[in-house]
């Protein structure tokens, strides 16, 4: 594969979990999926949620609905959702006000999750700044070396492995947010059908990056592999 291609696919893959069912927010038309209708009964249950499973979270949330341009959502794929989590006062959700009930869900997933050791010991290695820059980096270096100093072209599965490990703690935080999220959605009588398919088709896509940002970094590590080193004389037979 191209790695152009490969890098595309990728940003494009990790684009469209978030815009995956979001048309609503493209064409700006609420719909009866529309958040804004789930609003109470969502703000409402997370606070049963959280005491029921007893998780070490406030269980106060204020949401606040915004409607980002396009241009804006292209460039920064969390303008569709951003959680900050509180110590002492309510948490803070932006969600774009277009948005299905299953981004409200996930986002107060999100929060649940961090009052579990494991969910918050994995947001606050994927919050970390120096983190999330080291890991944009190895996503793509980590395969290219491994494919460079390997000999020959067979080594797409070792590329793969060192891509999946570079996206687990983002991907395992996504599966955890949304799993809570769908405990929440449960919580408050509705349907999860529908909402398991949605966030499925998100998660899918998810994983399908470290697929495409291995490929990139192989064909470029083949391709180094490949080029002549002008420190060594190159001998002809």
């Amino acid at each position: 594969m191209n790695p152009l291609v490969g890098m595309a696919l990728a940003e494009g893959m990790n684009m469209g979990s978030r815009m995956l069912h979001r048309r609503d927010m493209m064409t700006q038309v609420p719909g009866p999926n529309n958040v804004r209708n789930y609003h109470d009964k969502l703000t409402d249950k997370f606070e049963d949620y959280v005491n029921d499973k007893k998780l070490d979270v406030i269980p106060k949330v204020a949401v606040q609905y915004n409607s980002p341009e396009l241009a804006e959502i292209l460039e920064n794929k969390d303008k569709f959702l951003q959680v900050e989590r509180s110590t002492y006062e309510p948490h803070g959700v932006q969600v774009n006000e277009y948005a299905p009930k299953e981004l409200l869900a996930e986002g107060l997933g999100q929060l649940a999750s961090s009052g579990t050791g494991y969910g918050k010991a994995l947001q606050d290695f994927n919050n970390n700044d120096k983190y999330k820059q080291a890991m944009k980096v190895a996503q793509y270096l980590a395969p290219a070396a491994y494919s460079m100093g390997m000999a020959g072209d067979d080594d797409y599965e070792g590329a793969l492995g060192l891509a999946i490990a570079a996206n687990a703690p983002s991907l395992l935080q996504s599966i955890d947010s949304k799993r809570h999220g769908l405990g929440i959605l449960h919580q408050a009588g509705l349907p999860t059908g529908g909402s398991k398919a949605r966030m499925a088709g998100a998660l899918l896509l998810e994983l399908g990056v470290p697929f495409f940002q291995a490929s990139a970094g192989n064909a470029v590590g083949n391709m180094l592999d490949a080029a002549p080193n002008p420190y060594i004389p190159q001998v002809s037979l």
